[in-house]
């Protein structure tokens, strides 16, 4: 089996982050996280037998796109936590879930 070794700084991404970038490649490669050393989190990507270097570096190249693209939905996802949470009240108190 094929693999590959890399890490990533938890310093620019959350390791939340990282597993879920880590499930979107999962049809590509298995991304196995390690345990931190410092600011770096070591992962280990293993491929099906057979798989080419130019297809696993591809889904490497796919891993850091997705991780990017998850980081950037947490952090939007941190900047709006307030303004949900405030939709989200102002239109439940319009109902009558709790008996007044």
């Amino acid at each position: 089996m094929r693999t590959l070794q890399t890490h990533v700084d938890t310093r620019i991404y959350r390791v939340p982050v990282v597993q879920k970038a880590a499930y979107r490649v999962a049809e590509k490669c298995t991304v196995a996280l390690g345990s931190p050393e410092g600011d770096q989190l070591p992962l280990t990507f293993s491929f099906r037998p057979g798989a080419s270097e130019a297809a696993a570096q591809e889904a490497v190249r796919l891993f850091h796109q997705e991780l990017l693209d998850e980081e950037l939905r947490a952090v939007i996802h941190d900047e709006t936590d307030a303004l949900r949470a405030l939709i989200l009240a102002h239109t439940f108190s319009r109902t009558d879930l709790i008996a007044r």
